[in-house]
């Protein structure tokens, strides 16, 4: 049994924000409005959930004044944290879903608009913790701009960490959908599944959201038994990445297969056992026809550690 990987000490894609997030100033509005007015805070522009790229491969990140140049929509202005000594602010925004704001952009012509998920292996890892979170937080508030309670427009408010509904007083935080991401282990194979609109070849594997009055372990028998029809006994816990497509926390487990026959239900096209030796040809690009899922998704992670290889750092 290849060597456990140690991820206490291994941050994921995603994860390792350095902001401070500045809890405690959030129910000051005028601390609030002075730190977002801050003429050195940075902006995150994002524009129908694409960001954007420079030609020379860097991610457009703009200073305060670009702010009157933007054609922005709500929520406004988002104060995402402070960085470093000097707590310099950085925020971001949702740009109009118009098409001129393509044209308009203060940078076209210098680059691209490009989905964050294609775009992720190309940020530095300090960049795509924060940006995967802008891209997390204003995508729920695009989603929550009326009140579950009364059906009321609602506003944002606390720098943009929160909405709330002046009708009937209730405030409404951003959530995380729990995700179990699971490998089944059984005589030395790993059982990985694709889906219909995936590249060809390539497998991942298996996931699923935890449900209410269900605990990981539970998420993770339901859902490999769903899918592909496999018994599961223990279940072990591995890693966590937070996950902004749209705002996730994915939970990474490895689980005892007890079973071996597979019966697919509508989620998947295929499933199948992999050796450890096709895995590592997968991870390293060298099987002739299946490949790993993206590098840096938790599946990938997750991989290694059943293979024993050391898992490759983030920038």
């Amino acid at each position: 049994m290849p060597s456990p990987i140690d991820y206490h000490h291994l941050t994921l894609p995603f994860a390792g924000g350095h902001l401070d997030r500045i809890d405690a100033l959030r129910n000051q509005p005028d601390a609030l409005a002075a730190l977002m007015a801050r003429a050195d805070g940075l902006v995150i522009p994002l524009w129908r959930d694409m960001v954007f790229m420079l030609n020379d491969g860097r991610p457009a990140i703009l200073d305060h004044s670009a702010l009157t140049a933007l054609n922005i929509i709500d929520p406004g202005p988002v104060l995402l944290g402070l960085e470093g000594e000097k707590k310099r602010p950085w925020l971001c925004v949702s740009l109009d879903d118009d098409d001129r704001t393509e044209q308009d952009f203060p940078l076209a012509g210098l680059g691209e608009w490009v989905n964050l998920r294609t775009a992720a292996p190309r940020f530095e890892a300090k960049d795509l913790a924060i940006i995967g979170r802008a891209s997390a937080l204003l995508g729920w508030h695009g989603r929550h701009r009326f009140c579950a309670n009364c059906g009321a427009l609602t506003t944002a408010d606390g720098g943009g960490i929160k909405r709330v509904c002046d009708p009937c007083g209730t405030e409404h935080f951003p959530r995380v959908d729990p995700v179990v991401i699971m490998l089944a282990e059984r005589d030395g194979h790993c059982l990985m599944g694709r889906q219909s609109g995936w590249p060809e070849g390539m497998f991942s594997a298996l996931a699923g959201f935890v449900e209410q009055g269900e605990s990981l372990e539970e998420a993770c028998v339901r859902e490999i038994g769903e899918e592909a029809g496999i018994k599961i006994g223990a279940v072990r816990y591995v890693l966590s990445q937070p996950w902004p497509f749209p705002s996730s926390l994915m939970i990474g487990l490895i689980a005892q297969g007890l079973s071996e026959d597979i019966t697919l239900d509508d989620e998947l096209e295929e499933a199948r056992w992999f050796s450890r030796a096709e895995v590592t040809a997968m991870l390293a690009g060298e099987h002739p026809h299946f490949s790993a899922p993206f590098p840096f998704a938790a599946a990938s992670y997750l991989l290694h550690e059943w293979v024993g290889q050391k898992v490759p750092t983030s920038r």
